[in-house]
C-alpha cells in the first residue's frame, strides 16, 4: 500500500508497523497519557498503587484467641485500588509493630481482599489454629512479664481470581492475639504504613 498524505484531514496512511526509522520518535512526539496501561510490557512494572498511613497508638483490647480473625484498625481496615489492566499481580505491603507486656503471646497478622462487593478471602497459611496468616509470632521469656515489641513485616505477592480492568479490589489486614491488652502501632506511636501495589507481569 502507498503512502499517502492528506493534507485536510493532516493524516499519513500506509505505513506500515515499523516503517519508521529508529530513533525518530522522541519524549515531546508522545501525547500525554498515550502509553496506557495494558500497552506496557515490562515485568514487575507499577501500574498503580494505594499507600495508607498511621501514627495511632491503638490497644486491641480482649484477646481473640488462637487462629480467631479480627479487622485491624483504620486506616488498615479497607485499601482501595482501581485496577488499570487485566491479570495482574498486586504486592501487598505492611510495616507496623505489635506490642505486648505479657508473657506466653501467640499472635498473627494476615490481609484478606475481595473484588467488588463480593466477598473477602483470606490469604496466607489458612486455618483454625494460631500457625495461621502471613506473618505469626511468639513470645515466652520464661513466664517473666515483660514488655515486648514485634516489628511486623509483610511483603507478599498477590495473584487474584479473575476480574475486569476498572474493577475496584479492597484488601484489609486482620490479626488474632491469645493476650489481652496488644497494640498495634505501640507503645510508642511511630509511623505505620500498608501500600497495595498493581504489579506488571
Amino acid at each position: 500500500m502507498a503512502i499517502t498524505i492528506n493534507g485536510s484531514t493532516n493524516t499519513i496512511s500506509g505505513l506500515s508497523v515499523g516503517g519508521l526509522p529508529n530513533g525518530i520518535v522522541d519524549a515531546d512526539m508522545i501525547a500525554t497519557d498515550a502509553i496506557t496501561a495494558p500497552k506496557i510490557s515490562t515485568k514487575g512494572t507499577i501500574l498503580n498503587y494505594e499507600q495508607v498511613e498511621s501514627d495511632t497508638n491503638t490497644d486491641l483490647g480482649s484477646a481473640t484467641g488462637d487462629g480467631t480473625w479480627t479487622t485491624a484498625p483504620a486506616p488498615f481496615n479497607a485499601i482501595t485500588i482501581t485496577t488499570k489492566k487485566a491479570g495482574s499481580d498486586f504486592k501487598i505491603v505492611l510495616y507496623t509493630s505489635f506490642y505486648q507486656d505479657n508473657a506466653d503471646l501467640d499472635f498473627g497478622v494476615t490481609a484478606s481482599y475481595k473484588i467488588g462487593s463480593g466477598s473477602y478471602t483470606r490469604l496466607g497459611h489458612v486455618g483454625s489454629t494460631y500457625d495461621t496468616g502471613l506473618f505469626t509470632g511468639y513470645f515466652n521469656p520464661s513466664g517473666v512479664a515483660l514488655d515486648y515489641v514485634w516489628p511486623v513485616t509483610i511483603d507478599y505477592i498477590h495473584t487474584p481470581s479473575s476480574y475486569s480492568v476498572g474493577d475496584v479490589l479492597t484488601y484489609k489486614f486482620e490479626y488474632w492475639t491469645n493476650k489481652d491488652d496488644c497494640h498495634w502501632n505501640g507503645v510508642r506511636d511511630g509511623r505505620c504504613y500498608a501500600r497495595i501495589e498493581e504489579v506488571n507481569v
